[in-house]
């Protein structure tokens, strides 16, 4: 499963799944949702999208009802935090900073508690959390704040998931080296240049 936008990492993310042999399920409130869904449909694996605003609690439970209505277990949990588009919209504008934080923050806390269970309780299972990429002025000071907080989560989720069979990686580099890291059950991804739709090492 891979939450955030279908566009930039999340859309790569996606690919590099499906050239694994992942079945994939894309949620987000991007208009390119369908889109995004439907150009990745012809790979080997099957593409479901879910339209769900991840900044609400309504949003988050319609994806985590949607997975269990489709019987299927979840394998890994990518949780893509930060949008390029969403933080070059912000500005100074009060409520879209806390939209993004609504986002990028709470949506992580709600679906780890859904879905975390179920892979500890099947002793296996990766999550990855993505972090968002560095700005300046206003966006700069939300997004540092998004990354800080991403990163305090992730480590105290690795902490408290440490024997379960259930690894977490953190990662704020490119698609390629955070999915790598994430196969591997690396803590930290290692920067690495995207080289585009280059696959990762054969294996789940």
């Amino acid at each position: 499963m891979i939450s955030g936008s279908p566009s930039g990492i999340g859309a790569e993310l996606a690919c590099y799944c499906l050239d694994n042999e992942f079945d994939i399920l894309l949620c987000g409130e991007d208009d390119g949702l369908e889109r995004a869904a439907a150009r990745l449909a012809g790979s080997s694996g099957a593409v479901h999208a879910v339209r769900a605003d991840l900044a609400t609690r309504e949003g988050v439970e319609v994806v985590a009802r949607t997975l269990r209505e489709v019987h299927r277990p979840v394998d890994a949990l990518l949780l893509v935090t930060g949008s390029d588009a969403a933080a070059s919209a912000l500005g100074g504008e009060l409520e879209a900073g806390l939209q993004l934080i609504a986002l990028d923050c709470v949506h992580v806390v709600h679906l780890v508690k859904r879905i975390v269970p179920e892979l500890v309780a099947r002793g296996a299972g990766r999550i990855l959390i993505t972090t968002t990429s560095a700005a300046d002025g206003a966006v700069g000071a939300i997004c540092d704040a998004i990354r800080a907080f991403a990163s305090a989560f992730g480590q105290a989720l690795r902490g408290e998931l440490h024997g379960t069979g259930v690894t977490v990686t953190l990662s704020s580099f490119d698609a390629r080296s955070s999915f790598r890291a994430m196969l591997a059950g690396d803590e930290l991804a290692l920067p690495r240049t995207l080289t585009p739709r280059e696959p990762p090492a054969a294996g789940r």
